[in-house]
Order: structure tokens, then sequence, then C-alpha cells
């Protein structure tokens, strides 16, 4: 999973910051074939139900909704405390999200024909990924993945059959960046619904910084960004609101 922000201590950051992340949510359930796994051995509650079952029992579970609306009305319970619930939630929610897809690639630039049928994609998928000479790779799904835009060919979902092969793909396509069939072609992991908008949220500060700034270097990469500064490093992430700030590096060490 990728590295979820920390609540380090954060520093304001005077930089435009968008708005908060809306929550998310989601509805397809999370496949489960019936058989004995690691999580059920151990007996974890949320093994084999779906991602509604686990959203309710999250809620149950860390939120407590009415003990704490009960205790806000009655006797002023720190609101804080209740941002940080809902912050814990949220982390968990993500990493539930974040599991559904850690095997998914997105290709982008992949050519799209009018009326494309799903057989037509799949065939077209395979030609492609078959140019990367790995072995044994395989893949479980693909689909277009809707856009408002119709000027260019809607993004293509792959779902790998094997983790290992996202990244035997993100090497194979780094080594054939020169050649043809690469051209105007880029696959990436795909994102969750918060790391986009995470990710778009810090984009929207480095514009801004890059403007007061031409000299300044920045480099996005794992939901933090590195800002270099005539030689000053600063880096920032999403705080507990959703806002960009500057990480407080020296309150880690």
């Amino acid at each position: 999973m990728s590295r979820m922000i920390r609540s380090p201590t954060f520093k304001p950051v005077s930089t435009p910051t968008g708005t908060p992340s809306s929550k998310r949510t989601a509805t397809t359930p999370i496949a489960n074939d019936g058989k004995k796994n690691k999580e059920e051995a151990e007996g974890n509650p949320l093994a084999g139900k779906s991602l509604e079952e686990k959203i309710d029992f999250l809620i149950l579970k860390f939120l407590k909704w009415d003990p704490i609306i009960v205790d806000l009305e009655q006797n002023h319970l720190d609101p804080a405390l209740v941002n940080k619930k809902f912050f814990e939630v949220d982390n968990e929610l993500e990493r539930i999200n974040r599991d559904q897809i850690v095997k998914n690639i997105v290709i982008t630039g992949l050519d799209e024909a009018n009326k494309e049928s799903p057989a037509e994609l799949c065939k077209k998928v395979e030609e492609f990924l078959g140019k990367l000479n790995i072995p044994d790779l395989d893949y479980s799904y693909c689909r277009r993945i809707p856009t408002k835009s119709s000027k260019r060919p809607r993004l293509v979902q792959v779902k790998l059959l094997r983790q290992k092969d996202k990244y035997a793909i993100f090497a194979e396509a780094m080594a054939a960046r020169s050649k043809d069939f690469m051209k105007g072609i880029f696959i990436n992991a795909e994102l969750t619904k918060f790391e986009r908008i995470r990710n778009g949220k810090l984009r929207e500060t480095r514009r801004n910084l890059k403007k007061a700034n031409q000299d300044t270097k920045m480099q996005i990469r794992n939901g933090t960004m590195k800002v270099t500064t005539n030689g000053q490093v600063k880096w920032y992430g999403i705080n507990e609101d959703g806002v960009v700030a500057e990480i407080d590096t020296e309150a880690d060490t």
C-alpha cells in the first residue's frame, strides 16, 4: 500500500490549498472464494465480508456514532476527537479501497476504435502487453474507464492476476520507452479516488509555487511533495483536514 500521510506536525501553507476531500464510498463487494484464508484463521471479523459490511463494521467499531453524538450534545465533547475518529475511519476505508486495486494498472493513450467491443479491447490489450515480453503475463479483466472528454482515447483499466506482474510491466515499459509501440502510451498504477484528489491538490500547489519562483524544483511521490528552493528542502502532504500543508520534519526527529 502506498504510504499514507502520518499525522506528523503540520505547518499551514499560505498557497491555495483546494477544498477538503469528500468522504469516499464504495459499493462493489469484495471478492470472496469461500475458502479459509489467513485473516479468517486469525479470527478477523472483517474476513469474508462485503465492502459495504466492512464499512458498517468500521462505523460501529471506530466512530461509535451514537455515543459521540450524545457526548457532543450533553458533555460538549471536543470536536477534535470526532475529527480524529473520522480520520481513523478514512484511513481504514482507504486501505480497503487500496487493496481492491493493488494489482490494477491504467493504460493511457491506447487507441480506441469507433464502437469498440469488449472483445476488441481485450485483443488490443493482449497484443500491446505481449510486446513487453513478460513470461506468463495474464489478467482477469480489462475495460475502458468512462470520461467526459471524447477527444482522446479513454483510459484502459487492467486487473492483473499477480501483483509482481505490475512491477514487471513498469520496468519493461520504461526500458521500451523509445520504441514505436510505446509512443504516446503510458502505464501507471491505478489510484483510489482519495489518491487522485490528493495528487490533484499537490499539483495545484506545485503550480502556484512554480509561478512564485521558477527556480523551484518539485517532485510528487507517494502522497508527498518535495520542494527544493535555493538548496532548502521542504516537504508537503495532506493533513487530517484534507488540506495541503508543510510537514514539520523537525518534529519527526
